[in-house]
């Protein structure tokens, strides 16, 4: 799994993402960051296609 962190251009994010980091994570550390997230008040949410 890839964890990809960037910076929004544009005012209103109109321009695509300036991707600024990239880290390549095993399975089993994408596990423990998602129940981090969740445990923080993260949500999962449906996908909008």
């Amino acid at each position: 799994m890839f964890i990809e962190e960037g910076i929004i251009m544009g005012i209103h994010g109109e321009n695509p993402p300036l991707m600024k980091t990239r880290k390549k994570i095993v399975i089993e550390e994408a596990r423990l960051l998602w129940q981090k997230l969740l445990n923080e008040g993260w949500q999962k949410t449906n996908k909008k296609w």
